[in-house]
C-alpha cells in the first residue's frame, strides 16, 4: 500500500520500516562502494556521485569503512573532504603494511 503525503506527517508511535529505505531519495539517501585498493600507509580521496542529485548541498553524511582485517591497523576515514549536490568525497587512509580494499558506507540525509 503506498502513502503520498504533501505536507507533514505526525506520529506517536514512530515509523517502523519493514526492509529497506530506497537509496536515492531527494532527502535521504544510502550507499555501499567499493573503495579500490589503497596501498599501504596512503590516503585515496573516494568520491561517489548521486544517481539523482541533492537538491543542493546542504545536506548531512555519515561515513563508516569496513574491511577484512583483524588488526588495529586498518582502513580509517580521515574526513568527508567535499559535499555537492551532486556527489560526496570521503579521504580514507590505510595504516597497515600491506595494501588494502574496503566497503565506504554513506548515509545521507538533506537538513
Amino acid at each position: 500500500t503506498a502513502l503520498d503525503v504533501t505536507g507533514v506527517i505526525t506520529t506517536s508511535g514512530g515509523i517502523t520500516v519493514g526492509t529497506s529505505v530506497t537509496p536515492t531519495g531527494s532527502g535521504l539517501k544510502h550507499v555501499r562502494i567499493t573503495t579500490g585498493a589503497i596501498s599501504a600507509g596512503l590516503t585515496a580521496l573516494v568520491t561517489h556521485t548521486w544517481a539523482s542529485a541533492f537538491a543542493d548541498a546542504n545536506y548531512t553524511c555519515s561515513a563508516e569503512v569496513v574491511d577484512s582485517t583483524a588488526s588495529l591497523l586498518a582502513l580509517r576515514i580521515v574526513h568527508i573532504e567535499t559535499v555537492t549536490a551532486s556527489q560526496v568525497a570521503v579521504r580514507i587512509n590505510n595504516s597497515s603494511g600491506g595494501d588494502l580494499t574496503g566497503s565506504l558506507h554513506l548515509i545521507c540525509m538533506h537538513d
